[in-house]
């Protein structure tokens, strides 16, 4: 990922209710923890890194 779509993905994570400690572009601890929820909600293996297709479901879920 950019930067920039770690930032979106930082942005959206958190609109969905799943802080990842702030919007840095930086997938650090908390961003990973965010995001390994997040799919652990989908019914996704948690893993803490960001496939393509949960990149689209990601920006389907918050709009865009």
């Amino acid at each position: 990922l950019t930067y920039d779509e770690r930032r979106e993905v930082q942005r959206r994570l958190t609109a969905l209710g799943y802080p990842t400690g702030g919007v840095d572009g930086s997938f650090g601890q908390n961003t990973r923890h965010a995001l390994a929820q997040w799919q652990r909600d989908e019914g996704q293996r948690a893993s803490g890194y960001l496939t393509a297709d949960q990149l689209r479901l990601l920006r389907r879920q918050t709009g865009g």
